[in-house]
């Protein structure tokens, strides 16, 4: 496992290369205010509208402009089935990148990511702070499947101050 962001994002790059997939780099800065972390990308700008619409909403609800976005498997293949499970060594060089990076915050995006980082379903890892490579995170669903059920926003929306504090 390379031992910079820059090679660890080298090292995903020629990986999408190799699976002759599109890849989605995340430049990830040292100490952002937050990072999103995702399962994988729904096209070719990891996610597509309307779910980057109200991703970008949710943002600015929380006083956020344009954070960083990673997915866990940056290599967008069209096709591929979403739930397809993970190479080890994926989530291996995300968490390696999370501790390089020390973002202040993390926001885990749907149930697959949860489970990847987290170890847990979504319904159980949302609702509360927790830590992956000593950052403070919160996990809340996708905005994809809060477009499917708005109910859900309510529960978002309560993630997202718990993520900013303001619990």
């Amino acid at each position: 496992m390379p031992g910079t962001l820059g090679d660890i994002e080298q090292w995903l790059a020629a990986r999408s290369e190799k699976l002759d997939a599109r890849h989605l780099p995340a430049v990830i800065p040292e100490g952002a205010p937050l990072l999103v972390i995702g399962a994988r990308g729904d096209g070719e700008d990891g996610l597509l509208p309307p779910a980057r619409v109200l991703f970008d909403r949710m943002m600015a609800a929380i006083g956020i402009e344009a954070p960083p976005l990673a997915m866990i498997d940056p290599a967008f293949r069209p096709g591929q089935p979403a739930r397809a499970p993970f190479d080890p060594m994926l989530v291996e060089a995300m968490r390696r990148r999370i501790a390089l990076a020390k973002p202040e915050r993390l926001l885990i995006l749907g149930d697959q990511a949860a489970r990847a980082l987290l170890d847990a379903p979504l319904l159980k890892a949302r609702g509360k702070a927790q830590m992956v490579e000593g950052v403070r995170c919160v996990a809340t669903f996708h905005p994809r499947w809060l477009l499917d059920r708005p109910g859900d926003k309510r529960m978002a929306w309560q993630d997202l101050q718990i993520l900013t504090g303001d619990e």
